[in-house]
């Protein structure tokens, strides 16, 4: 589980950090995109907020006991 929790990360993480490569290296570039290069480089851009909604997720899919506590605590049932 951690070696995929490490794969999601990268993959997440890795188009931001190119893209701040890419801006260093050729600044300026930004301002002369099309409305279709700059909507791509926005996404790319955020692209490491997917790590935050992916972990609950594989979590879920690894864990038998975080899928117990998740579904004990997200029940409607008295405790009684």
């Amino acid at each position: 589980m951690l070696l995929l929790i490490s794969v999601v990360f990268v993959c997440c993480f890795l188009p931001f950090v190119g893209l701040e490569f890419f801006k260093a290296a050729a600044p300026g570039v930004y301002e002369s995109m099309d409305d279709v290069s700059t909507s791509l480089y926005q996404l790319f851009w955020r692209s490491y907020l997917l790590n935050s909604a992916a972990n609950p997720v594989i979590y879920l899919m690894c864990d038998l006991r975080f899928r117990k506590e998740c579904l004990h605590i997200f029940s409607c049932q008295n405790s009684s």
